[in-house]
């Protein structure tokens, strides 16, 4: 414990050591104060963005918000052992970028670090951290994603790139990236071109002016298909002459720069509501098209999808085909399965090859839309898809012949609603896919009352980055 005078201000030095990293990969440090004219005790966590577990450094506050305290690293003490040469610049530059924090820290120990923080989080909720498999690594350690989604920069001549971690409004002047296909840089440099060129400014979200959002790129692992979306703000003016514009661009992007789709879309955001999109141009394709190979136990199935430009579909389609293929060991002596939450349908279509029957419930009507239609192009006919809450449908859906239950929710997990509706079904078996360590070990602990909660299985999905999937699988008796 340290004795300060008054609590931290901007431009305090300190010397720290890094603990551990926050959920968006920064590291992070402990500091035990006693305030000498309060004669108070206090608790601060230091964010130091570019740091390891195990640094030693000398910190410079850069800002405070109630008990967390933000610095920037003046010098590193003592190197962490973890610590690694990182090969992409922007994580270097101040503030750095948010695409993949982890980078200074070697593969190896990323993995390790993450198995960590699944252990920590099923400790906080009561669940046996000795559950906790070691990560199974992703096959491709960079240039994995087949989807990154860029910010334009507010006001005139816009910059494009990712965001600074814990920035919602800079942007990195995006000159590589490392987690994506290397082609892509050269149509942010085109774009960047074409905006400066005819005056078109990027988003302010603070005052809501201005003509461009976002700029996403798409491609298939395996097709080598591309497709680029220009999100225009909305509402603008519309003689701004952005449709004539983005004509010439888009042919340009589809005849000179090797892309099979390029869109131009709207999008009305408003506080609170779900955004409108609006399509306003295509030229080339509308989707691209990519394959999945889902192992089962003596066969393999090879899977196609028609990707649109807002279709969800995994970012890490390699390591998707391994958390595909494990949850398919999980079910296959299992003959009628459900498939909640399914999205776009890709557990449910990968299952329905080796199950009897697959039944997939998702909120979102065009999910719906995309899952029916790619059950078509792979002939499967054992699978259905059902548009609506969950709450609402499960409770008049006949589910005496189901014997598995498969989740895949969001960050927040399953709805305590959910969680009671699969506790009175009939099911003898759960899958749990997870992206969130914490929700998953929350829900885990209202499950184990009535079910065995079996080994927790980690998928490294997101490389370089804090986020981790986790597979489950739990059966009825607790």
């Amino acid at each position: 414990m340290i004795e300060i005078e008054r609590g931290f201000r901007q431009g305090d030095l300190l010397n720290v050591q890094i603990e551990g990293l926050d959920r968006d990969g920064v590291g992070t440090a402990r500091l035990r104060v006693h305030l000498k004219p309060q004669k108070e005790d206090r608790s601060y966590t230091v964010r130091v963005p570019q740091s390891v577990p195990g640094d030693e450094l000398a910190v410079e506050v850069t800002s405070v918000r109630r008990r967390d305290v933000f610095a920037k690293i003046n010098a590193i003490q003592t190197p962490s052992a973890l610590r690694v040469k990182p090969p992409c610049q922007h994580i270097l530059e101040t503030p750095p970028c948010g695409g993949c924090t982890l980078q200074m820290v070697d593969y190896r120990h990323q993995l390790m670090l993450k198995e960590r923080g699944i252990k920590e989080a099923m400790s906080r909720h009561g669940i046996d951290p000795g559950l906790v498999l070691p990560p199974r690594p992703s096959p491709h350690e960079w240039r994995y994603r087949n989807k990154m989604e860029f910010s334009f920069s507010p006001g005139p001549n816009p910059q494009i790139g990712l965001r600074p971690a814990g920035y919602k409004f800079d942007v990195v002047d995006q000159k590589t990236c490392l987690l994506f296909g290397e082609w892509a840089m050269g149509v942010l440099e085109l774009v960047k071109g074409w905006a400066a060129q005819h005056g078109f400014e990027g988003y302010h979200f603070k005052r809501g002016t201005g003509h461009l959002r976002a700029l996403m790129v798409r491609e298939g692992k395996r097709s080598g298909q591309r497709l680029v979306e220009l999100m225009a703000a909305s509402p603008r003016d519309k003689n701004d002459g952005m449709e004539e514009a983005f004509e010439a661009l888009a042919h340009k992007l589809v005849h000179e720069h090797g892309v099979d789709g390029a869109h131009l879309s709207e999008h009305f955001v408003q506080r609170g509501s779900p955004s409108v999109v609006t399509p306003l141009i295509q030229v080339g394709q509308l989707t691209f098209r990519d394959s999945m190979r889902i192992e089962g136990p003596s066969t393999m199935r090879e899977l196609e999808f028609d990707v649109g430009p807002r279709d969800f579909f995994q970012p890490n389609p390699a390591q998707a085909e391994k958390i595909y293929s494990h949850v398919v060991g999980m079910v296959q002596k299992y003959s009628s399965v459900l498939d909640l939450y399914c999205g776009t349908g890709t557990i449910g279509l990968a299952m329905a090859p080796f199950v009897d029957r697959v039944r997939g419930i998702e909120l979102v009507p065009t999910a719906i839309e995309n899952a029916r239609k790619n059950a078509e192009l792979n002939g499967i006919e054992n699978a259905e898809f059902m548009a609506g809450d969950v709450a609402e449908i499960l409770p008049q859906l006949d589910t005496s012949d189901v014997e598995c239950i498969v989740v895949d929710p969001p960050r927040a997990g399953l709805h305590p609603d959910a969680l009671r509706l699969i506790d009175f079904s009939q099911a003898r078996a759960l899958v749990y896919v997870s992206c969130n360590p914490d929700s998953l070990g929350r829900d885990l602990k209202v499950l184990s009352r009535g079910w065995s909660i079996g080994d927790i299985q980690p998928f490294d999905m997101f490389p370089h980055t804090n986020h981790v999937e986790n597979v489950v699988l739990c059966t009825r008796g607790g």
